[in-house]
Parts: structure tokens; C-alpha cells; sequence
């Protein structure tokens, strides 16, 4: 089956494989285009989802933002928590919410 003709579930479930990488650490790219799916699916299913949707692409592209700042440290979920632990930034709050703060307010 051509990638493009795949159920988007399809693409959830490989996405979701190759978020998981070495030492338990999820792959922040991975992880933010697994959101892309899942959103893809909760829009198909009536306006009452819309704002969930919005709300969680609000955070992605956050999150997505912070990824190509700084793509090293940001690489991982791991490496962006151990980088904002070092600068002092894993506690901030709204209006300049930490990139683990995104990742908490999604899940």
C-alpha cells in the first residue's frame, strides 16, 4: 500500500514506534508529528473536538519552535529537560513556559 493511501491509525502506530528510542528517551520530532496524526483524526470527528485540537497544536508548535532554535538540545525529551534544568528554565510559567512545561500541559 502507497504511504499516502495509509489509515492514519497506519501512521499513528508507526510514528509511535519510532518515537521510543536508546535509554527510554522519546524523540521530540517523532513525538510532535505523532500529535499531528492523532489531531488529523480527532478533526474528523465533529466541531466539539476543535478546540482540543487547536490547544494541542498551540502546544506543538511550541514545542516545535523551541526544536529548531535549538535542535540539539531539543532533540529528545531527555536532552530538552537536562538542558532546561541546566539554564534555569524548566520551571518557567506562562507567558515564556518552558518547553517541559509545554510537554506537561499536552499529556
Amino acid at each position: 500500500m502507497e504511504k499516502s493511501k495509509r489509515p492514519e491509525t497506519y501512521r499513528i502506530m508507526h510514528t509511535l514506534e519510532r518515537t521510543i528510542i536508546a535509554n527510554d528517551d522519546v524523540d521530540l520530532e517523532q513525538y510532535l508529528l505523532l500529535w499531528k496524526h492523532i489531531c488529523r483524526i480527532m478533526s474528523s470527528w465533529s466541531t466539539i473536538f476543535s478546540f482540543v485540537v487547536k490547544d494541542v497544536m498551540n502546544k506543538a508548535e511550541k514545542l516545535t519552535e523551541m526544536l529548531e532554535r535549538d535542535a540539539v538540545a531539543y532533540k529528545t525529551i531527555m536532552s530538552m529537560a537536562q538542558k532546561e534544568d541546566e539554564n534555569g528554565t524548566i520551571r518557567n510559567k506562562k507567558p515564556n513556559r518552558s518547553g517541559t512545561g509545554h510537554l506537561l500541559v499536552l499529556n
